[in-house]
């Protein structure tokens, strides 16, 4: 009986010795699912997570539980990894470039598995898009007209902008024309609503161009032809 009785024992102790061990190595699922939807987790419970692999940048990761984790080919960029558990975890072939980190906190092993090389590519954050690139910005664009036709015309370049204080106002510049006469218009980065228009001057003003001009977009215009025989074309803007 008495022996019956230790051997049970013996085997709850195994238990719950074996219950420890796994449970200082359970990650929360809750804490891994936020990682890899966020890209990051401070004082996150990640300990005996597979983290293999796994693509991070601009992480917080200040004050987590890594140990027992496994960071083999992980890449963690521009993060932060101080005050992390790194008890047990397995560090290899792990990048960690630009990351704050405790180097003191890791083994000796673990130090040589750390690359510290920035990689080639853009290492985007789980869940996270990488970002788009940033919009060339808008300059001064221009309209420039040309004219090579036998009669008189009339030009118009109507827009609005925006006038500090007051509003959006309207503005317009216009002229007449006749063979030989070339401008160039300059249209300010703010402008909205552009339109460039070109009439023949006479009977009826029979319009040659009527366009919408995209600020940040030059155009260039020839306008020729006769009378009875009004035409355009438009022309790379290179030689301007």
């Amino acid at each position: 009986m008495k022996k019956q009785l230790f051997a049970s024992l013996l085997l709850m102790g195994l238990g719950f010795v074996s219950l420890n061990n796994q449970s200082s190595h359970a990650f929360s699922p809750s804490d891994l699912q936020k990682l890899k939807t966020t890209g990051s987790c401070e004082k996150c419970d990640l300990s005996g997570a597979n983290l293999a692999n796994i693509n991070l940048n601009k992480a917080n990761l200040n004050g987590a539980n890594l140990s027992g984790a496994n960071l083999t080919n992980a890449k963690i960029i521009d993060s932060d990894l101080r005050s992390v558990n790194w008890s047990g975890a397995t560090v290899q072939n792990t990048n960690v470039y630009g990351t704050q980190i405790a180097i003191s906190s890791l083994t000796q092993t673990q130090n040589s598995g750390l690359i510290f090389k920035k990689p080639e590519v853009f290492v985007e954050r789980p869940g996270i898009p990488a970002p788009a690139p940033a919009p060339a910005p808008v300059q001064d664009s221009f309209v420039s007209l040309s004219h090579e036709g036998g009669y008189v015309a009339k030009y118009t370049l109507f827009y609005f902008r925006p006038q500090p204080g007051v509003g959006i106002l309207p503005k317009a510049e216009s002229g007449t024309m006749t063979v030989g006469f070339k401008k160039r218009f300059a249209i300010p980065k703010d402008a909205i609503n552009v339109n460039f228009r070109v009439e023949m001057v006479g009977i009826g003003s029979p319009v040659i161009i009527n366009t919408p001009i995209a600020v940040g977009k030059p155009r260039c215009f020839l306008i020729e032809g006769t009378v009875f025989n009004r035409s355009y074309k438009e022309n790379s803007c290179g030689s301007f």
